[in-house]
This record gives structure tokens, sequence and C-alpha cells, in this order.
């Protein structure tokens, strides 16, 4: 499996820039030329955003997140216009946007009702239409293209009641006797879209004499032997979810998605690829609808409330605090537009920055949101329905807040990204063996001082973490840790994604300083200060600093019920 992955996401053969950042040198050159959208993809973008707000108009986001349900006129309202299959070649029914347009659709979809956005992120990320590319002409790939023509909603049901993360799957689908079909039983749970979809994706086990395999294969969700049920989340209300189960769920074999036959684990590398660009749809997006909602409430209420005769916004707290959440969001967009553009404009590989963005946005977005949560007060805390019911417009932080801790677990719990970004990309392959090169040329022309500094640093930080990486992977094989070093290869993976996101920050703050943005510059310079204090904090966890006896501590209350 950490195979798979670190072949998938680092060894493309393609330039990468984290690939280069893991092996301990950050080339700054790969950054430059910033990444530009095409004006005519920039424009079909703005069409489609405008035909969603039309359709969205009648929408009350406070009445889904009371209700948790989405009128049903809206999902064929999205069906006909082709909302939902907005990266879809129009010849199959979808609106043929680029990958950096699908994110600013989801986007805006989010800024409005995130229920929304979620329902059209899974159709865009996991849906049917998202494993076009890599389907084979065929059966399986002309049943594909016929719903999507036909405007069927799906998604993916992989994650079981024994946890996302294992690498089995109990679910089996099982040979009939004349081999043209599988009888799939088990279950499913928070698959997206399960109660409204007409067609999912499923993973599932096949047993042979000599091996278990993993693949993926495609029902219909009103196949004999189907059951949906709903979920309801604290946040997120609305998004169609549910869990599902298979009894004997008949389904052809040439619905079974054959890709290499030497793969380990139960995603395929082509699959990693899509699941990367997509975690961008179902994270990233809502990521930035979020954060910037909530920078647009906090400036709001600063610029409003007087406090002692003197405006809120004046206060130094609360000019940090703002500018903190102005540099993050700025951070979202830097590392966004990066990984959506770099490919198809510079001609470079983004995946393992694809991989690294989930945690970056929505860690990015939560901060912001609870920094909003703590200005407003108790006007943040109260809900949507106490404010209407007393006579204010909506407005609060409730819903914000619960939506963006939902992100940090959706797509993978942060911190256990952070780890598998360590042990199956740091140590599997990806990183090579620590600096291979001399410390680069770092050009800066055109960033402040203080970002000049910054930039340096994240080029010394870089180089040191190789050598401790080169370290730590001696003292096993590959740098497989046991147990006891998990929160090791989580400082590790979560000092990568900082150092990641500080180098693309000024970057793009370069880029746009160029054209007269100075702005930027202060905004890069706000993040990098702050990054830099995380880094430090990780730091002693990565150089084996000597640490509090967290094992002791949690072992004798779970073995023993005392502290």
């Amino acid at each position: 499996m950490a195979r798979n992955a670190a072949e998938a996401l680092g060894a493309t053969g393609v330039p990468s820039f984290t690939t280069e950042l893991i092996a301990g040198n950050l080339r700054w050159d790969l950054l430059s030329p910033w990444p530009c959208s095409d004006p005519a993809d920039d424009a079909r973008a703005d069409e489609a955003i405008a035909l969603l707000g039309k359709v969205l108009r009648t929408v009350d986001p406070v009445t889904v997140d009371d209700t948790g349900k989405l009128p049903a006129e809206l999902l064929a309202d999205l069906r006909r216009h082709g909302l939902l299959a907005p990266g879809v070649p129009i010849a199959d029914g979808g609106l043929g946007l680029t990958p950096s347009g699908v994110f600013r659709l989801v986007e805006a979809a989010a800024r409005h009702t995130r229920a929304v956005s979620m329902t059209m992120a899974i159709e865009a990320a996991i849906g049917v239409g998202a494993y076009l590319p890599v389907l084979a002409e065929g059966p399986l790939r002309a049943t594909v293209r016929e719903a999507l023509r036909a405007g069927a909603l799906s998604g993916t049901a992989d994650t079981e009641p024994s946890g996302a993360a294992n690498r089995r799957r109990e679910t089996v689908a099982v040979p009939t006797p004349d081999g043209t079909a599988y009888l799939v039983t088990g279950e499913k749970v928070y698959v997206g879209n399960a109660p409204i979809a007409d067609l999912l994706w499923i993973t599932a086990t096949v047993r042979s004499p000599d091996r278990e395999r993993v693949r993926t294969f495609l029902i219909r969700t009103d196949d004999p032997g189907v059951v949906v049920t709903p979920h309801e989340f604290m946040g997120l209300r609305g998004f169609p979810n549910g869990r599902i189960t298979f009894t004997d769920v008949r389904v052809p074999a040439d619905l079974v998605l054959v890709e290499e036959d030497d793969y380990e684990g139960r995603i395929t590398p082509a699959i990693t690829v899509m699941l990367s660009l997509g975690r961008l749809y179902l994270i990233c997006a809502p990521a930035l609808a979020i954060a910037r909602t909530s920078l647009r409430l906090a400036g709001d209420f600063a610029r409003t409330r007087m406090i002692d005769d003197r405006p809120l916004a004046r206060y130094d707290a609360v000019r940090r605090s703002t500018a903190d959440s102005l540099a993050e969001v700025f951070a979202i967009e830097s590392v966004t537009e990066w990984c959506l553009l770099a490919g198809p404009v510079r001609g470079l590989n983004p995946l393992l920055e694809q991989n690294l963005a989930k945690n970056i946005c929505s860690l990015d977005s939560w901060r912001t949101v609870d920094r909003t949560m703590s200005l407003l007060a108790a006007e943040g805390f109260e809900t949507d329905r106490s404010r209407l019911a007393r006579g204010m417009p909506a407005g609060s932080v409730d819903r914000l807040f619960r939506d963006a801790r939902g992100l940090r677990i959706s797509g993978g719990v942060d911190y256990l990204l952070d780890y598998w970004f360590s042990q199956m990309i740091v140590f599997a392959g990806a990183r090579g063996t620590g600096p291979g090169a001399p410390a680069p040329d770092l050009r800066h022309d055109g960033l402040t001082p203080r970002n000049a500094e910054h930039l340096r640093g994240a080029a010394a930080s870089t180089r040191a973490l190789a050598v401790l990486c080169d370290e730590f992977a001696a003292e096993g094989d590959d740098g497989a840790a046991p147990a006891d070093q998990q929160q090791r290869h989580i400082a590790i993976g979560a000092t990568y994604r900082e150092l990641a996101a500080m180098a693309l920050c000024l970057a793009r703050a370069q880029h746009l300083a160029a054209g007269g943005d100075e702005t930027a510059q202060h905004l890069a310079d706000v993040y990098c200060t702050a990054a830099r204090r995380r880094i430090d904090d990780w730091w002693p966890q990565i150089s084996r600093a000597a640490q509090p006896p967290y094992a002791a501590v949690s072992d004798e209350w779970i073995d023993h019920g005392r502290r």
C-alpha cells in the first residue's frame, strides 16, 4: 500500500516541488513563474457560477440546516443544468469545466449552502463521472457514459463500520459459478450522496485460494439486496449521507473496474491520483468558502462595534486576529491555485501538494472560523434560528463552526493524514536519500526583506528535516516505525505541509507584487511568521527531544481508570 501511494503520488517522472522538498531541496525555481488560469476557462466558470446563483436563489441555507434536507426540486434543477457534472465533457452531459473551474463552482456553492456544495463535490470528485478518465473502452465505460447522459446521481462507498483506516475490506464479492457476475455482501457507512444516488462505486474483497484482492464495483442502488439508511451529522446538515447494506447483490462481471494487476491495497494508482484532485473539491473548496465567509463576518462586526468609544477594529489584538485570518485565506488561495494549475499550465506534477492541501486548507479554515467565534463572542455562538426569532438577520458563526470541524474529519482525519504522508510518502521511496544537491539558489527578487528571510528559513528547515528523516529511516527497514513512533511521523508530515504552504505563499506573493499588489507581501509575511512558530512546536517531536510520559499516563488510565 505504501509503495503504491509513493509511486502514484511521487514517481511520475515529471518534476515535483514537494518531491524535491522531501529530498531536502527547496526548489524555488520550480515555483516561478506562478501559474495563471486561462481567461477563456475563467469565463466558462463565471457563466456556470452565474447559472448556479439563479438555481440557488430560492434555497434558504438556514432551513436546509434546520430540516437536514435539500429541497427535492433543487436536485432536479441542478441535474437539468448539468451542475452536478461540471467537469464531465459536454458530450456526456456535463459542463466541460477545467478542474480550476469546477473548484470555483463548488466554492461558490459552499458560500451559499455547504450541503449543496458537498453534493456537487461528491459527483465531481468520486462520482461516476470522476472515474471516466480511468475507464478503458468497454461495457463499464459505456454504462458510465449512459448514466451521465441520463443525469444519474452517484458517489463512492468505501468506509466500513470497522473504520476507514483499515486496509482490509470486510464487504465481500463472491464470483458466481458461471463467472458472469459477483454476489456482494457487506456494509458501508458515511457514504456521500447515498440517499439520493442512482449508482455507487463500492469496494469489496474478492478471495481466491492464494490471495485476497480489493476491487471496485459499480452497483445500482435499486438492485435487489441494497438498503440505504440516512445518517445525520452535527455539521454539514442537509448533505445526503448514509449507510448501505448489501445482501447477495448481483453485479455483472463487466461492471468491475479492472486496472493493472500488480497493485497492492484497495486503491489503485490511477484512482489515488483522482482522489488527490477530488479532495480539493470535497475539502478545500468549502474550506475556502468558510474562511472567506468567517472573515467577512469578523470584518462586518469589527467595523461597526465600538468599545469604550474606540472602534473594535482598532484594538491591537483584533488587528492581529484579523491579519492572521486574512493571511490564512491568502494561504488557502495560494495552495489551491497551485494544486489546480501547476500541472496544466506549468507541466509539473502537483500530486504531492494536492495530498498536503487537505490539511493545509481545513486547518487554516478552522483557525479562521475559531477566531471569528471568539471575536463575536455570544453573537457568534447564538444560532441563526435564535437570531431570526429576535428580528436579527442570519449570520451567526454556528453553521460555519460545525461545518469547518467536519472538514477536518472528512477525507481523512487531519493527524492521520500527516502520519500517512510521512510513513507512505516520505519513507516509501519518494524522498530519495536526503539533500541531493547543493543549497539552492534562492533568487528572491521582488520579495521584501522579511519574506526573503522566511524563504531562507524554510530552505534551511527543509535541509535539516531531510537529515533528521535520514536518521529516522536508518533506525528501521524503510523507516518503518513501531506503534510508539507514530507521533514522530505526524510531526514530520505536519512540518512538510507547513514548509510547502510557506513556499507557495511566498511564490504567489512575489507574483502578485510584480503586478502591483504589495498587500500580498504582508499577507505572506504574517502567514509565514505563524507557520514558523508551528514548525518550532513540531521540531522537538521530530528530533527526539525529551518528552513527557504520554504512554504511561494514557496506559494507566486506560488499564485501570486512574489518574
